[in-house]
């Protein structure tokens, strides 16, 4: 035989419908039908590797299975289609489970481990990072990193925790004041928190600046706020005293919200200029509660 071959199925109504064909010139098979395995335990069987390619003239290589290892040329999307999230899932209940699951920079010579996860046991779980983490916070307001211990847990669910933010504005002379809101600072059932942070007030132009660190502490139940701002540098700047606000340039008033007995989550640090300057001003801040 030296042409192509074609199966046909024709239909009721006497329409040929072309199922397979084994073709000569491209040296190939074209399936023309979906494939529908009846049976619980179908395989594919290849003595090498096995590609999965577009029906084109340029015929782009899509995934590829190998010997040694499955290859992607195309993004991953993992999507909910109405049966649930799709996730990445690793380990198992059997003498072989996989504990660890790497994610791997290839290069040449060995390739470079970047993110390790570890669920050896739950003493030892854990994600070690081989690089860099660089963390973009994209919510104005909210924390750009959140530290929990879900473990150590006490009565009343409250488990110890870190938030760490990090904000910038823009203090000018009218109106002659900033409100720094953070946002998501703590959870609402936390009775106690203690913050710190620094503070960078800056003007370039006319060589002032003002750098502070502030640190203090609250107790739901307690009758004021402890609070501490201590000037690590300054030029032609004066801090205005916690205990007389009508003295200095700048007024630094950090507060957590309370409300009906209860903290709100929230945390406002309000900053005053009684200069005839404006200043870039530069906050981070971290809220430790429990």
């Amino acid at each position: 035989m030296n042409k192509d071959l074609n199966f046909y199925l024709t239909t009721q109504s006497n329409v040929e419908d072309n199922f397979l064909s084994l073709n000569l010139d491209d040296d190939r098979i074209n399936i023309n039908k979906p494939i529908n395995f009846t049976f619980n335990d179908a395989n594919i069987l290849t003595t090498r590797d096995l590609h999965f390619k577009s029906n084109s003239s340029l015929s782009t290589e899509y995934f590829q299975m190998g010997e040694t290892a499955n290859s992607t040329f195309k993004s991953l999307n993992f999507l909910n289609n109405g049966n649930g999230n799709a996730n990445l899932i690793f380990g198992g209940s059997d003498a072989n489970t996989q504990n660890t699951f790497g994610i791997y920079h290839k290069q040449s010579g060995p390739d470079k481990l970047n993110i390790l996860i570890d669920s050896t046991s739950t003493n030892t779980n854990r994600i070690e990072m081989y690089s860099r983490l660089v963390v973009l916070g994209k919510t104005a307001g909210y924390p750009s990193m959140t530290i929990k211990n879900e473990i150590d847990k006490i009565s009343g669910n409250i488990s110890p925790e870190s938030r760490i933010y990090y904000q910038q504005q823009t203090l000018t002379t009218n109106p002659n004041f900033i409100n720094f809101n953070f946002t998501n600072t703590y959870e609402t059932t936390a009775t106690d928190i203690i913050f710190t942070g620094y503070i960078i007030i800056s003007n370039t132009s006319t060589n002032q600046h003002l750098h502070v660190r502030i640190e203090g502490s609250h107790h739901l139940y307690g009758s004021t706020q402890e609070s501490n701002i201590i000037i690590i540098s300054k030029k032609d700047i004066e801090l205005a005293n916690s205990s007389n606000v009508n003295t200095g340039d700048i007024v630094i008033i950090p507060t957590p919200t309370v409300s009906s007995g209860s903290f709100t989550g929230n945390f406002e640090l309000k900053i005053e200029n009684r200069l005839n300057t404006s200043f870039k001003v530069m906050v981070k801040l971290e809220i430790i509660s429990n």
